[in-house]
């Protein structure tokens, strides 16, 4: 079990090996500059599985460093062409959107069922 989960008396439901690998944008390769398979290991130390591997990418924290610093006016400070919404709004068919969509089909599935014929869009999430 994880130290803070211990610590905090709480069931761990997964791993989601966040900033596992950079992928280049233009080749594909994918670099695992802080070590490969981490998530893997945790999980089987804890006893818990992996539920996914979030990869590094500069849009996504590019778009959250925007919202966080517009979050005092509105949902975000959108840039020219660009939503202001998070990146699963704009571009859930982008491979990171799918990822974020698995794990949280995942963490239904493990926390309280899931059914099938509900899209992830529609869980309510929606952008004001």
């Amino acid at each position: 079990m994880g130290a803070m989960a211990k610590k905090m008396n709480s069931e761990v439901l997964g791993v989601v090996e966040n900033m596992a690998y950079y992928q280049c944008l233009e080749c594909g390769h994918k670099d695992y500059i802080f070590g490969e398979n981490g998530g893997e290991s945790l999980a089987t130390s804890m006893q818990s599985e992996l539920l996914g591997k979030l990869p590094l990418v500069s849009e996504l924290r590019h778009r959250s460093d925007r919202v966080k610093a517009c979050s005092q006016t509105s949902w975000a400070c959108p840039e020219e062409g660009q939503s202001g919404k998070p990146m699963i709004f704009d571009e859930p068919e982008a491979d990171i959107s799918q990822e974020f969509f698995n794990i949280a089909k995942r963490l239904a599935e493990k926390a309280a069922g899931f059914d099938e014929n509900i899209e992830p869009l529609k869980l309510k999430m929606e952008v004001e």
